[in-house]
């Protein structure tokens, strides 16, 4: 499950990013506006970073997902289970000490 979420993390954000371009108009309000001294390193951080948070939840969501999928699949195996045999084993002979 790890391997998938990290996995869906890096698919993810390179779909988000897909987006984030100069022409898209919501990329210039996150960055200050037109005028407003746009790609400075610390917006382009922060921005990152909210991208980052969206792509982890997404991922998340989807293990959950596949989480819940597996147990529900797995779930009819329950009906194949025996209760143990009732028979009496053989009590264990004490060991002798010396």
């Amino acid at each position: 499950m790890q391997a998938i979420l990290v996995t869906n993390i890096g698919t993810v954000h390179s779909r988000l990013t897909e987006s984030v371009n100069a022409g898209n108009p919501a990329v210039w309000s996150a960055m200050g506006g037109p005028g407003g001294g746009g790609a400075s390193p610390t917006a382009m951080a922060a921005l990152n970073g909210q991208v980052s948070r969206q792509a982890s939840m997404v991922a998340y969501v989807d293990v959950f997902h596949l989480m819940l999928y597996t147990t529900v699949l797995a779930m009819p195996l329950v009906f194949f289970l025996r209760k143990p045999s009732m028979t009496t084993a053989a009590a264990p002979e004490p060991l002798a000490a010396d």
